[in-house]
């Protein structure tokens, strides 16, 4: 795994990419696509393709005495 590989060289991610011919656009890309993945099969993310809004009320602050 590249980001694995990448931690135990203890090398900054520019330089890992640099040394293994890897963008950093590519090594990005793939970060995110194996958490998204990560995350699909442990059931917390559901990618559904629209952004949903809740809206949060906020409690009015209380004054000193």
């Amino acid at each position: 795994m590249i980001r694995l590989e990448r931690t135990e060289s203890g090398l900054s991610i520019k330089t890992w990419c640099v040394k293994n011919q890897v963008s950093e656009a590519s090594y990005y890309y793939w970060l995110k696509t194996i958490r998204e993945d990560a995350l699909v099969r442990v059931g917390t993310l559901a990618i559904t393709g629209c952004t949903e809004f809740a809206e949060i009320k906020a409690k009015p602050m209380e004054t000193e005495k």
